[in-house]
């Protein structure tokens, strides 16, 4: 693809003022765990996020440098300064970046093993979390060294990465079966099969896990209100109170985990942390609202208001959930769209 100068020059910069902010967001997110190390480091939750920080400060390093590693003179490129050396040591890490958007799937998956399946931090960590780094630490360098090896690395035209020299060369897939390329032949097929078919697999993943994070707030929700009302019910006409499958405890600690969730969810993108005063807010907050809707017998002179506020503030966590879990695919969606 080709640019007008002026494209080039506009392109080449942004990178330069959004990687600074990218190495900034995720060097706090570092020094937040770091800071608290044995209280958070306990936890997949912190240890996850951890290693996606860490995988992000090299990688938007990598971005931010945009086209300064390009080796000088290449056509078409503004500002090239670097050399073979440079560009290949950052398409590398530019591969090696695919890790960031697979960390977040797991973060996604974490949230639903906690929230929908009520798997325990231990269990995770036993079962799930040590698969799920060594699976992308796999991925994301295993890939990286295979273009390292192939000599893959080469100019294109926004930073370094899979490409074919010299720039612009016909690969054989496209041109039945001849190329002319020295280097990088048929690079074009290894950038879906090594980078945008796992982004937009961790995309979709995401997107899915978000969604039944959201249904099972959502029954969770409507089990809380059905069993409000039946209380309502019973204590207006002097019935027994009724009682809901496992403990009334057992049923708010889940819906704190939630509010909790919930509010670690809306800072993933971009600060992707939230400190434990802030978790601790959030729980109070949802033990206000617990008690209010599941609080003793109203009195019988006022059951139709009770009711219709039920009606009101029903969905209020289904559709926090759900705004949160849009803006965080969002950010995807933003991020990546155009540039695959």
């Amino acid at each position: 693809m080709s640019f007008t100068y002026t494209q080039a020059k506009v392109l080449s910069i942004i990178p330069h003022v959004t990687g600074c902010f990218s190495v900034a967001g995720s060097s706090c997110i570092i020094y937040e765990v770091l800071s608290d190390f044995k209280t958070k480091w306990r936890k997949p939750y912190h240890r996850l996020l951890f290693g996606m920080a860490c995988y992000d400060v090299v990688c938007s390093i990598a971005f931010g440098l945009s086209t300064w590693p390009i080796p000088r003179g290449s056509p078409g490129v503004y500002a090239p300064l670097g050399t073979v050396g440079t560009c290949t040591a950052q398409g590398f890490f530019v591969q090696a970046s695919i890790a960031v958007p697979l960390y977040n799937l797991c973060l996604s998956i974490y949230y639903l093993l906690k929230v929908k399946f009520s798997v325990n931090e231990r269990i995770i960590r036993r079962k799930y979390e040590t698969w799920m780094h060594v699976f992308i630490m796999f991925l994301a360098f295993g890939t990286a060294f295979v273009g390292l090896g192939m000599g893959w690395y080469h100019d294109s035209t926004l930073w370094c990465w899979f490409n074919g020299s010299p720039k612009g060369c016909k690969q054989s897939w496209r041109n039945d079966g001849v190329t002319t390329c020295e280097q990088g032949d048929n690079t074009q097929i290894f950038r879906w099969a090594f980078y945008y078919a796992w982004l937009w697999f961790a995309i979709a993943g995401t997107m899915l896990n978000m969604f039944l994070l959201w249904r099972a707030v959502k029954k969770e929700e409507k089990n809380s209100v059905r069993w409000t009302m039946n209380y309502m019910s019973a204590s207006q006409f002097g019935g027994g109170i009724p009682h809901r499958q496992g403990s009334g405890a057992s049923s708010r600690s889940s819906l704190q985990f939630v509010m909790s969730s919930i509010r670690r969810l809306g800072s993933a993108r971009p600060s992707l942390d939230a400190d434990a005063d802030a978790d601790a807010e959030g729980d109070g907050e949802l033990d206000s609202e617990f008690a209010d809707n599941t609080a003793a017998a109203p009195s019988s002179s006022a059951p139709n208001r009770r009711a219709a506020s039920q009606g009101q503030s029903k969905n209020r966590l289904s559709n926090m959930v759900m705004w949160q879990a849009f803006r965080y695919v969002l950010a995807f969606w933003l991020t990546w769209l155009f540039g695959s």
